[in-house]
């Protein structure tokens, strides 16, 4: 009886250790992560006439990581800008600040959302809230156009058509790296949020998320 007993329970043993070990080898299908070309739009797929011509290595990297560890949200401007070939130069500027600015309207929009749910909270001191996140805002977009690294350049696509020469770039901006350079100029406002029981933080990167979510 003692001897049945125990194939019985060896038998359980056994085949619990052989289900588990099928279990554990049984390769995962992999899991399909978005590329960057699924994030930022790529003007060469859109257009084949266009040329890329440059490309910045270094935030292509970034960029992938951002999309595989989703710990990085980005908006991104796409600029474009024709002209005659002699003013090359102007054309060449004049598509990079149109990328800046697209970046810029994007962020207005956001900067209206936060504006609201700010408000919402203390609606007594509408006027102040809305005057110094203004000129928070302002500062932003002023290092937008002048600090590179906050906004960098991407990508540039090029074309020609005759005398005629087309620039296309696209600036990229993320929701972390941003928020750093505010807080240096903005502490002492989003310090007196903080006090008011408003963190701006949080509503930074809620509305960035919807901002990029909605975009797409």
């Amino acid at each position: 009886m003692q001897e049945l007993i125990f194939w019985l329970i060896f038998g359980v043993v056994a085949t619990t250790l052989l289900f588990t070990q099928v279990l554990v080898t049984i390769p995962k299908e992999p899991v399909a992560l978005p590329s960057v070309q699924e994030v930022i739009p790529d003007v060469g797929k859109s257009d084949p006439s266009v040329s890329l011509v440059y490309e910045n290595n270094v935030l292509t990297n970034r960029l992938n990581d951002w999309v595989k560890d989703k710990k990085s949200k980005v908006i991104y401007g796409l600029g474009q800008a024709s002209g005659p070939n002699f003013n090359e130069r102007t054309v060449k500027e004049s598509a990079l600040q149109t990328a800046y600015q697209k970046v810029i309207e994007s962020i207005d929009e956001l900067q209206k959302e936060i504006l609201q749910k700010i408000v919402s909270q203390n609606p007594a001191k509408k006027e102040f809230y809305a005057e110094n996140l203004k000129l928070v805002f302002d500062k932003l977009y002023q290092h937008i156009t002048s600090d590179e690294s906050l906004a960098p350049v991407f990508k540039i696509w090029t074309k020609s058509s005759g005398e005629v020469i087309t620039y296309y770039y696209i600036v990229i901006l993320d929701d972390e790296y941003s928020l750093s350079i505010m807080k240096v100029f903005a502490y002492g406002f989003f310090e007196m949020l903080k006090n008011d029981g408003i963190d701006f933080d949080m509503l930074w990167r809620n509305e960035f998320y919807q901002s990029v979510k909605t975009s797409k």
